[in-house]
């Protein structure tokens, strides 16, 4: 298992001041073990620790699924730990999620407390497969019509908010749906993106074009990629 550890002069180059502070000898033990959805053991899976946007520890998975860290504590009364986070400025939309080494979504565990817990035992995480969603809208008549849409699919993470050194989270956020919506004119009547969403589930797109009646159209996303085209 590979681990990982920043000196403290270096994490501190990057955030400018170290702003939060770290915490003088005091360290908290992070581990757990990270899962399909069949409960088969993922092997290298990024875990990190941050407070904020700044970095505190991290490592990988084992062929187990197991993961363990020291990690440092700050003066931040907050501190999260992130299961397979692929990159620093990881969105939803962006093109980068597209890993065919790490087809998995993420989950994290936001803790809202005022001292650091010293182990941090994370059990059975489980993450879902990730589906693609190459999404084009096309105008191929020559009529002058704006397309209203909507495009609804369930967001590839997963967050559990803990408080006051509670063992069950007080509030989460799993797999829920978010919505894209957009207007097209004759002045730019196209469009394409990527989006990211969870294996086996469905995409929702929802048109008008004027004034008609919305109509609603289902995209299964059975497959790691799934190609869909609209055209008006």
């Amino acid at each position: 298992m590979i681990k990982k550890f920043i000196p403290l002069f270096v994490v501190c180059i990057f955030v400018h001041g170290c702003s939060p502070e770290i915490k003088d000898n005091a360290r908290s033990l992070v581990r757990g073990n990270v899962i399909d959805a069949v409960g088969n053991p993922l092997t290298n899976i990024p875990v990190r620790a941050e407070a904020g946007r700044f970095f505190l520890g991290e490592t990988t998975t084992d062929e187990q699924g197991n993961f363990q860290f020291t990690s440092l504590e700050s003066t931040e009364d907050h501190y999260e730990i992130i299961i397979n986070k692929i990159n620093e400025d990881e969105d939803f939309e962006q093109e980068n999620l597209d890993s065919t080494d790490n087809p998995y979504t993420k989950v994290s565990y936001y803790y809202e407390e005022s001292e650091f817990r010293k182990t941090y035992s994370l059990t059975a995480i489980t993450l879902k497969e990730k589906a693609k969603l190459n999404f084009r809208i096309e105008k191929t008549s020559t009529t002058n019509d704006t397309l209203y849409w909507n495009l609804s699919l369930i967001n590839p993470e997963c967050n559990y908010i803990f408080d006051n050194n509670d063992e069950t989270p007080v509030d989460f956020n799993c797999y829920s749906r978010n919505d894209y919506t957009d207007r097209l004119q004759l002045s730019d009547p196209d469009y394409m993106h990527n989006f990211f969403s969870v294996l086996n589930s469905e995409a929702i797109f929802t048109y008008h074009i004027n004034e008609q009646e919305p109509e609603s159209i289902t995209i299964p996303l059975n497959q790691p990629t799934t190609n869909y085209a609209f055209e008006y």
